[in-house]
């Protein structure tokens, strides 16, 4: 199998299939559209709802915190613990494992949520340096984000796509970033970390009423929509050109030939509304960038339109930074 995400069949079965979630307690569990389990184990007290990230790597572990958070706003829960499954290679040195706590701490601290507990050990077989397996937990007070979508309902995005794959190839591919890009260019990208939570637009739509959300992530906007589109049972109609994008993600996907809407993009949050309008009056009030995107039709078709040209959405079969490996790089 390619790296990334399982795909859609083989999840469907050989994972979930094997998965019960029938108990009445839990009323939404594993499913390929949803990115957080619902539970209800008491009468009369909050949902509770949990979510799972996993990043290997120093910036991939911080990624995973932020995203097992990203996945339980967009359920409309409020994140309050985590627990941390760490290993580490043999080669990681005690020093390595402070900075990484450290690192993940004030990560946990900016999403005021608190680490609970976990599992710390060390393994001989792991190549990366470090794996972090990150488990969030959250509640909400009544079963939100649960409107029905219908035909001609808005959908909204905040921020723009690609700032995590960027942030992940700026990484990866440093030497050759930085000796074929400017210097304001790769000092940019380091802005893009403070994007990548979706806690405030999150919290802003449920004020406004939103039907559903959903955070971007691995196989990108495209992706994030048609899985969206699936979970409704309706098309959808989107305005490529209405997408926000910066400028340093275009220029270091054609750098890479990759394509920066099939790609990871922690920090977009989709949003279902009948007013698309007034939430994106509402969201920039608040200081978050946001853009009407599209709208939900009454047929089955998953159209993105650009221009004179119209593209059906299908399966992601793989996030498009993992196919850099199989392209000829450049730099």
């Amino acid at each position: 199998m390619n790296e990334g995400k399982i795909p859609e069949n083989v999840l469907k079965r050989s994972v979930l299939r094997f998965v019960k979630n029938k108990k009445e307690e839990c009323s939404a569990g594993a499913s390929f559209t949803e990115d957080c389990a619902v539970l209800n184990l008491c009468k009369n007290t909050a949902m509770i709802g949990s979510s799972v990230a996993v990043g290997a790597g120093f910036l991939e572990s911080h990624f995973a915190l932020v995203k097992a958070c990203n996945n339980l706003y967009a359920g409309g829960f409020t994140p309050t613990h985590v627990l941390l499954s760490v290993t580490v290679s043999e080669s990681y040195e005690e020093s390595d494992l402070k900075l990484l706590m450290t690192r993940l701490s004030v990560v946990a601290e900016n999403e005021k949520v608190v680490i609970a507990g976990g599992h710390t050990s060390v393994s001989s077989s792991l190549k990366d340096d470090c794996l972090v397996s990150v488990t969030a937990f959250g509640t909400k007070e009544n079963d939100n984000c649960t409107g029905k979508i219908n035909a001609n309902d808005a959908i909204v995005v905040s921020k723009w796509i690609g700032l995590e794959g960027t942030l992940l190839l700026a990484k990866k591919y440093k030497d050759g970033i930085e000796e074929r890009f400017r210097d304001d260019f790769t000092k940019s990208l380091s802005n893009y970390m403070e994007y990548l939570s979706v806690k405030e637009e999150a919290a802003e739509a449920l004020n406004f009423g939103v039907k559903t959300m959903k955070d971007v992530s691995e196989h990108g906007i495209f992706g994030a929509l048609y899985e969206l589109a699936e979970r409704a049972g309706r098309g959808i109609s989107v305005n490529l050109k209405d997408i926000p994008v910066k400028q340093e993600v275009i220029e270091l996907s054609n750098f890479f030939d990759i394509n920066p809407y099939e790609m990871k993009s922690s920090g977009m949050l989709l949003m279902v509304t009948e007013d698309g309008e007034g939430l994106v009056e509402a969201l920039e009030k608040k200081g978050i960038k946001a853009a009407l995107i599209g709208r939900f039709t009454d047929n089955n078709d998953k159209v993105v339109i650009n221009g004179e040209e119209k593209r059906f959405l299908e399966k992601i079969k793989q996030d498009s930074i993992y196919k850099i490996n199989k392209n000829k790089q450049k730099g």
